[in-house]
Formats: C-alpha cells, structure tokens, sequence
C-alpha cells in the first residue's frame, strides 16, 4: 500500500540484492526492475485510457485474487520470449515480486493508520473517507522517502518521469507477459499494449497529480470541482498531491515505535515504517531464488505470498468496513 515514489526508491536500495539472485546487471534489466517494483498499481489509472477502461477492474483483482496463480504464469511466460528478451522479463518479475513484499508488509501498517484515524471521532471524518485518508498517509510517506533519499522535492523530482522509465522494447516484453499471465489466470483476452497503456495512463495521473504548491490554481481548481461539483466530502486530489515539502520525518511514520494493531489479523505490532521498509532484504533473497527454481508454480509461491494479497490481509478473509474498496 505505499505509493509510487516509496516504491521507486525500495526498488533502487534493493536492486543490488535483486542483481545478485538475477546474477545479471544490465541497464535494461534494472529499469524493467524498477518498473517491476511499482507492480500492479499501474492499472489503478486505466480508466483514463478511453481504448482500455473496461478494463479497469484488473487493478483489483492483480492486488487481490489468484496472486500464486500470477506469479506462476510469469514464469511460465518467460518461455515465450527469446533469449535476449528473457532476462528483461525475469528482471521485471523480480520487481514485481519486490512490491509484493513492501506492499504486504507495509500494507497493515498504513491500514492501521488509516482505521485509526476514520475511528477517532474528528468531525466530518469516518469510515465513509477512508480513501481519502489513505491517500493523505501514503502522501505523507512518500514525501518523507524522497527527501531522506534524494534531498529531493517534487518540485525537482518528477515522478511520471523517474519512477515510470522505460523504453519501448522493455514494455514490449511485459506486454507480451501480461496478456500471457490474464488469459491464462483470469481468462482475459487483453489488447496487445495493456501494460504500456496502463503505463501511459499513470504516467498522465502523475502529471495530473504533480502541484508542489497547494495553493497553485490547478491544485484549487480541482479541489474545487471534487466537493463543489461532484459533491464528495473531501478532495482526493488535494491529498493525493505531493507536496514540495523539505523534512525526512512523518508523523505517520511511527519513530517512537508505538504499539499498533495489524487490522486484518488482531496482531500488535511495534514497527516503524523505516523497519519495515529494511526488513525485507532477506525474505526477497529467498523469495527470488524460490522463483528462480526450475520448479516454481503456484504451489511454490505461496511461499513468497504466506496466503496473502498485496495489501498484506489473509487472500480471502473478512476485512473491516473501514478499509473496503481501498488499495
């Protein structure tokens, strides 16, 4: 459940390790790792693609349904590339399976703050905007990585640029290994540029979405029209924006290591976002050389999923109301 630019900078501090288990170390396999890493959440903007919003379903059901059963067809679609596209493709599997372990140990974690905020009794605030409060949390992280990263704001950083790089021969490949993986797990018959459509979309969200400044016309303008005209409670966009804001803290970010409770399971925790951001290298060591094996399935993978989705809650089980809908 992080966003695109704590996505990007998890890929870039774990491609060396990714290298490693790869045993390979190209330009183009490492921009089709970190385009890897922003995993399914691409497909969060295809309704902007007028060709491709009836599609616009598959989003939900990469982050929560059959996700073994994609893993394995990955695999099995690396068979259908040539020996020159293959490490390309392997490399943008490695990434996928890199924002499947931020985003299902992060997931709970951004969940909690989430439930915990809707349920604090601030006026004008419940279960109804818990979209909207999610956006603000995962805004906040994400403008705390990239200063602690880069010294960075958005006013210099681009994420549609930096985040979503690739060339037309590595989106080529993964469209190829996209519309292998739908048919085959989801019986989908895809257009031949669904990745790279998905692609174009966020790249346009990211535009849309970049307003450093909160006061700029077009960050109020939009604000605007979504509570004005469209008559939502609050502005998805104004707390969707990054913000050009220069600190590396958040006050989501759990620096005191407070007890916290994982909403899909009970469990208590103490994490703070920074351990579980690193605590992951070694679990994506064992998790690409079990991908790696020649005998990798669905059944093997449920070793890197432990039977959950992306959002880190048990594949299949009840999830509070406060959270439905959300990703």
């Amino acid at each position: 459940m992080p966003a695109i630019i704590t996505h990007y900078f998890y890929g870039t501090d774990m491609y060396f390790t990714a290298a490693n288990s790869l045993q390979s170390n190209t330009e183009e396999e490492r921009k089709a790792y970190l385009l890897g890493c922003q995993g399914p959440d691409v497909f969060e903007s295809l309704e902007l693609d007028p060709r491709l919003k009836d599609y616009h379903d598959l989003a939900e059901k990469l982050h929560e349904e059959k996700i073994e059963e994609c893993l394995a067809a990955f695999k099995d679609s690396l068979a259908y590339l040539s020996d020159h596209e293959r490490p390309t493709g392997r490399a943008y599997v490695a990434g996928y399976i890199s924002h499947f372990e931020l985003d299902s140990r992060l997931g709970p974690f951004v969940a909690s703050w989430t439930k915990g905020i809707c349920e604090a009794g601030i006026e004008g605030l419940d279960h109804r905007d818990a979209k909207v409060v999610k956006a603000e949390v995962e805004r906040d992280l994400d403008e705390m990585v990239l200063y602690t990263k880069s010294g960075k704001t958005v006013e210099t950083f681009h994420p549609a640029h930096e985040c979503l790089e690739a060339t037309d021969r590595i989106l080529g490949i993964v469209n190829r290994m996209y519309r292998y993986m739908l048919l085959k797990v989801y019986n989908v018959v895809a257009p031949r540029d669904i990745y790279s459509g998905a692609i174009n979309a966020h790249r346009t969200l990211m535009r849309l979405m970049r307003a450093p400044h909160l006061t700029s016309p077009k960050s109020q303008l939009a604000s605007a029209v979504e509570v004005n005209i469209l008559h939502r409670r609050h502005s998805l966009y104004r707390a969707m924006a990054h913000r050009a804001r220069k600190e590396s803290s958040s006050a989501f970010e759990n620096a005191q290591h407070k007890v916290w409770v994982n909403p899909y399971t009970g469990a208590e925790d103490t994490a703070s976002f920074w351990d579980l951001f690193y605590g992951t290298e070694g679990e994506l060591q064992t998790d690409l050389k079990c991908f790696l094996a020649p005998t990798f399935d669905a059944k093997a993978a449920s070793s890197i999923t432990h039977g959950m989705d992306f959002d880190g809650k048990p594949e299949g089980s009840a999830f509070p109301e406060t959270l439905a809908g959300i990703h």
